[in-house]
């Protein structure tokens, strides 16, 4: 079982508004860590051509927050996570993957 999660599970904090959010894809993860074999994919915050929020810009060579020059990190451009889990899951492993850190770890 493959599940996308969030970085914010690593990186909320008591004072994040995005806390909550972060607790429940945490709770996520062990209810599914309990009932299978699971690959949980922490992802920061994922960029690209069809994101169609409006959060990011691409400054070559960088991801920044719209009308900022503050880069987007922990940030991932969906192709390359995309890469990532299928490569990964095919490998069998099970646990969780930090992708878009600084690299993808285990």
């Amino acid at each position: 079982y493959t599940y996308l999660s969030s970085s914010a599970v690593d990186l909320a904090t008591p004072d994040d508004p995005y806390l909550s959010m972060a607790q429940e894809k945490l709770w996520c993860e062990h209810v599914i860590r309990k009932g299978f074999d699971s690959l949980a994919f922490r992802a920061a915050f994922v960029v690209g051509g069809y994101d169609n929020t409006g959060r990011f810009e691409l400054r070559d060579p960088n991801w920044v927050w719209r009308g900022t020059g503050n880069i987007v990190r922990p940030a991932i451009e969906v192709e390359q996570l995309v890469s990532s889990m299928i490569s990964i899951a095919f490998t069998g492993h099970c646990g969780v993957v930090r992708a878009g850190y600084s690299e993808v770890t285990f």
